[in-house]
C-alpha cells in the first residue's frame, strides 16, 4: 500500500504549519530591526545621538538587547507547557486556533509599546503562543500523514518557519527603507500580524487528526476523517487497511490511558528517548543558527566591514531566501536519505562552515582584503542552507516520530523546552560573546556543531518507512521493555535497516 500526498493532505498541513511562520516571523524580525538606530534603537536605549547627526551605540545596548531577544524564548517556554496539558485533553486543532489568538494580542501589544518593559511583554505573549504551535504543529503533520511521505510533509514545518524569516526580512526592508519616524519600526513590528490574522482565521477549517479521534474512542468519526485526508471513500480497500492497522496498533498502546508523570521518568523506555530528544533540541539551537538569524546584520557591520546601513538589510534578505530556495529540494529527497543520514553530515557540515567563518573572519581582521568579507557572508549562506536542509528541519520530523501517542504531548513538549533553554543561551550570551570574544565566538558554535555530529552519529536511528505504531521497538533498550512487536517479521526487516550503521 502506498498511500500518497493529496491535495486536502496538503491544505490541512499548510494551515497548521502556518503556525511556524508566526515563528519564524518573530525570529526573522528582529535582525533587522535592531538596525533601525534612528528610531527603534533611540526609542528602547540602544542607540543615541551623539550630537553630529550620527547615531551611536549605548553602553548598554548589549545588555538590553539580551533582555529583548530571549524574552520570546521564555514565552515559548510556558507555551510548550501549556501546549502539553492541552493536546490529551481538547486535541490538536483547538490548542492551534489559541495559539493564533494569543499570537495576536502579543503583536498589538510589542507595536503599539512605549517602553521596553511593555515590549519584552508582548514579545513574551507572542513567544506563549508560538510555544504552543512548535509543539502541536509536527505532531499534527505527523499523525495525519501517510508514512511514506510524513518526512517531505514534515519538512513543510520548517520550510514555512524559514518561508516567515524570509517575508519578514522582506517586510523590515522595506520599512528601514521607506518609511521614516517611529511609524518605521512600529509598521515594520506591526507586519507580523498578516501572518498571524491568516493563521487565526484559517486555523478554523482543520480537521482532528484520527490518531486522536482513536485515543479518544470516537472510532467512526477517525475513519471518516481518515478517508477525506487520503480522498476516498470509507469503503476504499487502502482506506480501511490503513484505518484497521491504526487502530489496532494504537488501541494496544493506550489500553492503559495516557502515562502519568511519575511513568514518565521512571519507565526506562520513556526516559530514554525523552533524553535522547532534550539532547538533540538542546545541540540544535548550540550550533549557532541563532547567532546568524538575530545578528547576522551586525555581523556583516562589525567583522566585514560592510556598510550595514546601505546593504546589511539586503544582504539578511539574501540569506534567507536561498535557505527558502533550496530547503525545496529537501522536501524530495528526505524521504530518499532518510532522516539520520541528514542529521549526521548535515551537523559535520556546519562545523565546517562555523570554522571557516571564524578563519575568514581572522584573515579579514589581519588583512582588510575585502575579498574575505565577501567569502565569509557566502559561508553564512551556506550555512544557512545547511541547517535549513538538515538540523533546522529534520530535527522535528524525527521527534515527531519517535514518541508512542500515549506520551507523544507531553515528550514533545519536554523536548521542545531544551530547544528554546538553549536558544535564550544563545541569543542571551551571543551579544555579550561577540563583545568580547568578536569572531572567536564562532569556534565556540563550531565546537558545538561536532559534538552534534558525534550525537547524531552514534544514537540517532533511523524511522524512515516505519508507521508511528512500529516506533516501540527501534531501540535494542526497547526490545528488553516493550517485546510486543518482537515477532512481527515486517517490523524486523525494518529494524535491522534502523540498526545499519555502515548505510550511514
Amino acid at each position: 500500500m502506498a498511500l500518497g500526498v493529496t491535495k486536502r493532505l496538503v491544505f490541512y498541513c499548510i494551515i497548521t504549519t502556518l503556525g511556524s511562520v508566526i515563528y519564524g516571523w518573530e525570529v526573522g524580525m528582529l535582525n533587522i530591526i535592531f538596525s533601525m538606530r534612528s528610531t527603534y534603537g533611540v526609542r528602547f536605549g540602544t542607540f543615541v545621538d551623539n550630537g553630529k547627526g550620527e547615531f551611536v551605540a549605548t553602553p548598554s545596548k548589549a545588555t538590553r538587547e539580551s533582555i529583548i531577544t530571549p524574552m520570546f524564548t521564555f514565552g515559548c517556554v510556558f507555551g510548550s507547557i501549556l501546549a502539553m496539558s492541552l493536546m490529551d485533553r481538547i486535541g490538536r486543532i483547538k490548542p492551534l486556533a489559541l495559539g493564533s489568538f494569543i499570537y495576536t494580542i502579543g503583536s498589538l501589544i510589542q507595536t503599539f509599546s512605549n517602553t521596553i518593559v511593555v515590549f519584552c511583554i508582548g514579545r513574551f505573549i507572542a513567544g506563549i503562543a508560538c510555544g504552543v504551535t512548535m509543539v502541536v504543529s509536527p505532531v499534527y503533520i505527523a499523525e495525519i500523514t501517510p508514512k511514506n511521505r510524513r518526512g517531505a510533509m514534515g519538512l513543510l514545518f520548517h520550510f514555512n518557519l524559514q518561508a516567515g524569516s524570509f517575508f519578514a526580512s522582506i517586510a523590515d526592508t522595506l520599512c528601514l527603507k521607506l518609511i521614516k519616524g517611529e511609524a518605521q519600526w512600529r509598521t515594520a513590528v506591526g507586519c507580523q500580524l498578516i501572518p498571524g490574522t491568516l493563521f487565526m482565521a484559517l486555523i478554523w477549517f482543520g480537521l482532528e487528526t484520527p490518531r486522536y479521534l482513536l485515543m479518544k474512542n470516537q472510532d467512526e468519526k477517525a475513519l471518516d476523517v481518515l478517508a477525506k485526508v487520503r480522498e476516498k471513500s470509507k469503503d476504499d480497500q487502502e482506506v480501511i487497511e490503513e484505518y484497521t492497522d491504526m487502530r489496532d496498533k494504537l488501541k494496544a498502546e493506550v489500553t492503559d490511558g495516557v502515562v502519568p508523570w511519575s511513568q514518565l521518568f521512571t519507565n526506562k523506555f520513556y526516559l530514554y528517548r525523552i533524553v535522547l530528544c532534550c539532547i538533540l533540541q538542546f545541540l540544535h539551537m548550540l550550533v549557532g543558527v541563532n547567532a546568524i538569524n538575530y545578528y547576522s546584520s551586525q555581523i556583516y557591520k562589525d567583522y566585514l566591514n560592510i556598510d550595514a546601513a546601505k546593504w546589511g538589510s539586503w544582504l539578511v534578505v539574501l540569506n534567507n531566501l536561498f535557505v527558502v530556495v533550496f530547503s525545496i529540494p529537501a522536501l524530495k529527497y528526505v524521504e530518499k536519505a532518510g532522516r539520520r543520514k541528514i542529521l549526521v553530515y548535515g551537523a559535520l557540515i556546519l562545523a565546517i562552515c562555523m570554522f571557516l567563518i571564524f578563519l575568514l573572519c581572522l584573515i579579514l581582521d589581519k588583512t582588510e582584503n575585502t575579498i574575505f568579507g565577501v567569502l565569509c557572508v557566502i559561508c553564512t549562506y551556506i550555512y544557512s542552507v545547511a541547517y535549513g536542509w538538515s538540523w533546522g528541519s529534520t530535527v522535528y520530523v524525527w521527534q515527531s516520530e519517535i514518541f508512542p501517542l500515549r506520551i507523544r504531548s507531553k515528550a514533545n513538549a519536554i523536548a521542545m523546552m531544551f530547544q528554546y533553554a538553549g536558544s535564550v543561551l544563545v541569543t542571551g550570551s551571543v551579544s555579550i560573546l561577540m563583545k568580547y570574544l568578536k569572531y572567536y565566538t564562532f569556534l565556540i558554535f563550531m565546537t558545538m556543531a561536532t559534538i552534534a555530529f558525534i550525537f547524531s552519529l552514534l544514537c540517532i536511528k533511523e524511522t524512515k518507512g516505519l508507521s508511528l505504531e512500529d516506533m516501540e521497538n527501534l531501540y535494542s533498550i526497547d526490545k528488553k521493555v516493550n517485546p510486543k512487536l518482537r515477532g512481527d517479521p515486517d517490523i524486523k526487516r525494518d529494524l535491522d535497516k534502523a540498526f545499519d550503521i555502515k548505510k550511514c
